[in-house]
């Protein structure tokens, strides 16, 4: 497979700013691994972030999807079922958002049953809301994911009426 040739840097920008709703006060951070079979894996996530995947200048149709990697909601395969995705999108001319969210560690955070959702949701709205920056519809963004993203962004698609996100008014 041919790698796209991006004629802008990759960005990768915090969900959050400021306070991190749900967040337990910790000393703790981001912490990935690499593996040698599968890429960066994320063990925990307290700072979420996103990364951004523009397709080749002038290759964009307007579309965008942000991507939940999988990792049964106790690690984060990002590289495997984050970035390659992306990569495939952007050759197709989709910017493509890879989500790193935290996972339900009651470590780390309160209300573990909704820190997956509330970031999929905040992404989903900042995507949206900064879509002109990337040259994007705001109308056109979707979420996709596989394995446990999969089912995160599937929760998303059928609970879109319910507000997860705490930075967001209902």
């Amino acid at each position: 497979m041919s790698m796209p040739q991006f004629s802008e840097a990759q960005e990768v920008f915090k969900l959050y700013e400021g306070e991190i709703p749900h967040n337990k006060i910790t000393d703790a951070r981001n912490n990935t691994i690499n593996t040698s079979t599968i890429g960066n894996v994320d063990l925990a996530v307290v700072d979420p972030t996103v990364t951004v995947f523009r397709p080749e200048k002038g290759k964009g149709n307007g579309a965008a999807v942000v991507i939940c990697p999988g990792g049964g909601y106790t690690v984060i395969a990002r590289t495997h079922e984050g970035d390659s995705v992306a990569l495939r999108f952007a050759q197709a001319g989709v910017t493509a958002f890879v989500l790193q969210y935290r996972l339900p560690n009651p470590k780390f955070v309160n209300s573990k049953e909704v820190v997956p959702l509330e970031d999929a949701q905040h992404a989903l709205a900042v995507v949206r809301e900064r879509a002109g920056e990337w040259g994007i519809d705001p109308h056109r963004v979707g979420i996709v994911g596989a394995s446990a993203g999969g089912h995160l962004a599937s929760t998303i698609g059928t609970h879109f009426n319910h507000n997860y996100d705490a930075h967001r008014s209902e």
